[in-house]
């Protein structure tokens, strides 16, 4: 299997990009362009994130600020499910150390 390249991922708050491992840019970038409706776990897990936990983990450690609401949701195959993370983009952490290193 290929190692993918480091994504740059352009913010709309605080920091004009910061660069990421591909599998957070991905993730990432789905929960900005999902804007303030934000996007939950289970179309995460469709657009091909894995453990969107993991992912929110290692994203805040590096410096983005994502709220989490817990809301009911319905998947693609219109089932309810209740109380589902929904992330919902803030902003970026100027002061995280971590900011200027590659995420994982």
């Amino acid at each position: 299997m290929f190692k993918r390249e480091p994504m740059t991922i352009l913010l709309p708050h605080l920091r004009p990009s910061v660069m990421l491992s591909h599998q957070l840019g991905k993730a990432l970038k789905l929960i900005i362009e999902a804007d303030i409706e934000g996007i939950n776990s289970l179309q995460l897990f469709e657009a091909g994130c894995i453990s969107a936990q993991s992912e929110i983990s290692k994203l805040r450690k590096q410096g983005a600020l994502i709220e989490t609401q817990r809301r009911d949701a319905i998947d693609s195959n219109g089932e309810i499910h209740p109380s589902v993370a929904h992330y919902i983009y803030i902003g970026w952490d100027h002061s995280s150390s971590n900011t200027s290193q590659k995420g994982n």
